[in-house]
């Protein structure tokens, strides 16, 4: 609630006081005869930043900045009033007159001392008047009740002038320390404003809107007038300490009908152009109509974009290069031509809540996306939401030790073969090492999902991709997909949902790629492609694919294989293709599936080496459970049955001729509280708009009947549960031998004797001893982040066949190492089925 203040003294107020108490709506009264407490005059928080363009630096709070180091912060929006004679806080609240700031109280300063800062959705506009700035005063309350109060004063000493009028010329403003007001929208289109000394504010107050007209003002090299070659409403070079402030409301996902700043239609070349200018603040403007951008910005530090929309502009909202040390947050953009930011040589930059929507311009692999970076290095990304990019929702491009997270990408590149051959993809990733991308959901990309081209090692973590890959000229294209030669380190895959996508659910070509918790489901070619020495594919279940469950080829592969389910795909289950040697299969379930359960091709130099570590469970696959060359190290052809040899490897594999799948998994399901398309738990394809939101991570859409393949224009498609369920004793719970139930998992408390030190083994082509029962937990900091749970690393515990592991929390037991392999960490989680 907005609290109003009339304060009652001995002194007579000025006029200014009262008219401008007499304006307010509501009043609280106080006078010296019941004031509780009183309060020093409100003052900068540090001195050294005074001025609403002051800025101190943050590690140095006395320190003033000088538009060179990298920790600056801005000095005007932060204020301090000391509550004299109270020691603690318990209490205690404040408020400000115009509500402009948050209020918190600071018990380490005595006496205590509250801290304002400008309220996130408020700005210069909402201080000044086209004459000067407001008064302001603040209260302080205990328990609710007003206690003291300071007297109306003005709280900044800048000089406040009107935006002289550019109708007629090019306006040069040098004044340093001033706050320009805009307080009318001009009659006509103006002629534009270069700003030329440091700490200046330009302000439009409510519904000003400046137009530009095709001025040619502002050289493109140095943001001066002096040679100019370039139309440009306002320029800024080579200055510091500059803010473009407005009242515009930003409202995330939605365009705005006011416009603080246009280009007019396709005319100023760009609407704001920056260069080389230092710690810039736009904030609560909406810009509109570059011909080339809304805005240029290059060679700059600091700068705090916030609460901006750009939109209809005909290439970029924002083309930038070479900045560091920024801000980049609550920002929409709407029908431009290519991106809302397209970024070059960005470096410790934050992009937080930036939406992106209907960019039209077509190109190549990433010649239009809703968000281009390149060779960025150590910036974050969070937030992130592109909708209806013509041909890429995000292209992340040589860039490096960045971290992207919650982001979704749907309806990308629909109109198809424009685009080019290598695009349509909902996030491509080109180069670039070291990246942490979680959290991401893409949907409905006319191409592929995820493209990787040729990358160093990335974790990619949480990821829902789901119906890619339908576009007219795209159709058969995978979910994730690496492409080209890794270029070092390795890539990382925990936690993934592909399911209906028109080609592969994964596809794999980089070697050491380890993939954990995979669920690949319903579609249209392999739940997963391996063409290369992938290290380990763990935790995953891979079901209804329209061909095999998962096909590799790879000569020596060395892949290992652990609590992995295959079921009901339109081929086999599992199949090590010729030369796929060197092969661990660690707790396998394949079942029901359409040809064999595990097919095993002819080494070109046998024997082929497949070792069984665990169980292995094959029943009810229609050709055949199994099929395996002649030549052949660690199994053999028993009567169409696979069954362990005597030697090599371990003893206590089995082979399970037991029950079928059906009834293990929660399956189809009636209802999902949570996704806006289904009704009863189906919705007719071509009606789906919601293809990523569920109660449970383990949910998916595909086929409505129990068939392979992906849902298709025509069809009814139905959203599948993969969990196990709680009644389940087939995959659940049953890992340490097949069979018998394993123990109970207790959060806290000993870990299950499966996973003591002493319960591991080691792949076919040897290498460190790995446990059973537990796979590495890849987003872990520790760790070789091969998939497997080995020594000294953080690890996830195991009880079940498949990608579901149990759900809710997930948390740590005592691990016992038995004399064995000891771990820095195990985990599981408290509760298994639903």
């Amino acid at each position: 609630m907005k609290i109003i203040f009339l304060v009652l003294s001995a002194s007579a107020l000025t006029g200014c006081q009262l008219a401008m108490n007499q304006q307010q709506q509501s009043t609280v009264k106080l006078n010296s005869a019941t004031a509780q407490v009183s309060l020093g005059t409100v003052q900068p928080r540090y001195s050294i930043a005074a001025d609403w363009n002051d800025y101190y630096i943050k590690s140095a709070p006395a320190m003033s900045c000088s538009g060179t180091e990298t920790d600056c912060e801005h000095g005007g929006s932060q204020k301090r009033v000391t509550v004299m004679s109270r020691t603690s806080c318990d209490g205690l609240t404040m408020s400000d007159q115009l509500d402009a700031f948050d209020w918190s109280c600071d018990a380490s300063i005595q006496p205590v001392t509250f801290v304002g800062t400008l309220k996130s959705t408020k700005s210069a506009a909402d201080l000044v008047t086209a004459t000067g700035w407001k008064f302001n005063l603040v209260g302080v309350f205990d328990r609710g009740v007003l206690a003291g109060s300071t007297d109306p004063t003005l709280w900044w000493s800048n000089p406040v002038r009107s935006l002289p009028s550019a109708t007629a010329a090019t306006q040069t403003l040098s004044s340093a320390r001033t706050v320009y007001v805009a307080a009318t929208t001009p009659g006509a289109p103006v002629k534009g404003y270069n700003v030329n000394s440091d700490k200046i504010s330009i302000v439009f107050l409510p519904g000003v809107t400046l137009t530009a007209d095709n001025t040619i003002n502002s050289n493109s090299s140095t943001r001066k007038t002096t040679s100019a070659d370039q139309a440009v409403l306002i320029s800024v070079g080579s200055q510091k300490f500059i803010s473009l402030e407005g009242s515009d409301a930003f409202v995330y996902g939605i365009k705005p009908t006011t416009w603080a700043l246009s280009g007019g239609v396709a005319t100023a070349f760009y609407v704001v152009a920056l260069r080389a200018a230092h710690y810039v603040r736009l904030k609560n403007l909406n810009i509109r109509y570059g011909a080339q951008s809304c805005i240029q910005h290059l060679f700059a530090l600091g700068t705090n974009f916030d609460r901006v929309t750009l939109a209809d502009a005909g290439n970029y909202g924002i083309s930038e290069n070479t900045t560091s040390f920024g801000r980049f947050t609550n920002m929409n953009s709407f029908n431009n031509g290519r991106e809302l930011i397209d970024m070059y040589s960005t470096s410790y930059t934050l992009f937080d809540t930036l939406f992106s929507k209907d960019h039209t311009i077509q190109g190549g692999p990433g010649g239009n996306a809703g968000i281009w970076l390149q060779n960025g290095n150590y910036d974050t990304f969070r937030n992130i939401e592109v909708r209806n990019a013509n041909c890429t929702g995000m292209s992340v491009i040589g860039t490096n030790n960045s971290t992207f997270t919650h982001m979704l990408f749907e309806n990308i590149g629909s109109t198809g073969s424009a685009c080019g051959a290598n695009a349509g993809n909902g996030l491509y990733i080109s180069g670039g090492a070291n990246n942490n991308f979680t959290q991401v959901k893409v949907s409905s990309a006319a191409g592929i999902g995820v493209f990787l081209n040729a990358t160093g090692g990335h974790r990619l973590t949480d990821f829902q991709v789901i119906n890619n890959g339908f576009g007219p000229s795209f159709t058969g294209h995978a979910g994730i997909a690496e492409f080209g030669t890794k270029t070092g380190g390795n890539m990382s895959y925990k936690n993934i949902v592909t399911s209906n996508n028109t080609g592969d659910g994964i596809s794999i070509l980089y070697a050491s790629s380890s993939l954990s918790q995979v669920l690949s489901t319903h579609n249209g070619d392999n739940g997963i492609t391996i063409g290369a020495a992938a290290r380990s594919v763990s935790a995953t279940t891979v079901a209804f694919n329209g061909s095999y469950g998962i096909n590799q080829s790879f000569t020596n592969a060395g892949t290992t294989y652990q609590q992995v389910l295959a079921y009901k795909n339109g081929l086999s289950g599992l199949r090590l293709l010729n030369d796929s040697s060197g092969v661990t299969l660690s707790n396998v379930a394949s079942l029901n599936n359409s040809t064999y359960g595990l097919e095993v091709g002819t080494a070109s130099v046998p024997p082929a080496l497949v070792k069984v570590v665990g169980s292995l469970l094959l029943n009810g696959n229609t050709t055949s459970n199994c099929t395996l060359p002649a030549a052949m190290t660690g199994l053999t052809n028993v009567s169409s049955v696979c069954a362990v040899s005597a030697a090599p490897p371990p003893s206590g594999s089995v082979v399970d001729p037991g029950p079928g799948v059906t009834g293990s998994i929660v399956g189809a399901v009636l209802s999902d509280t949570i996704n806006a398309s289904n009704t009863s738990g189906t919705q007719a394809f071509t009606s789906i708009t919601d293809w990523t939101y569920f109660n449970y991570f383990s949910r998916t859409w595909g086929k409505a009947v129990a068939s392979t393949g992906a849902c298709l224009t025509g069809s009814t498609c139905q959203i599948w549960d993969w969990a196990l369920g709680s009644s389940d004793f087939l995959l659940r719970n049953t890992t340490r031998n097949g069979i018998a139930q394993n123990d109970s998992y207790l959060i806290g408390g000993t870990c299950p004797t499966g996973t003591e030190g002493t319960q591991y083994d080691t792949t076919a082509t040897g290498g460190l001893p790995f446990m059973k029962l537990a796979i590495e937990d890849l987003s872990a900091s520790i760790g070789n982040r091969n998939g497997l749970c080995e020594a000294g690393e953080e690890c996830v515990y195991t009880p079940n066949f498949g990608y579901y592991q149990g759900e809710g929390s997930l948390a740590s037991c005592n691990h016992n190492d038995a004399g064995g392999i000891a771990l820095a960490r195990m985990s599981g989680y408290n509760q298994n089925g639903h």
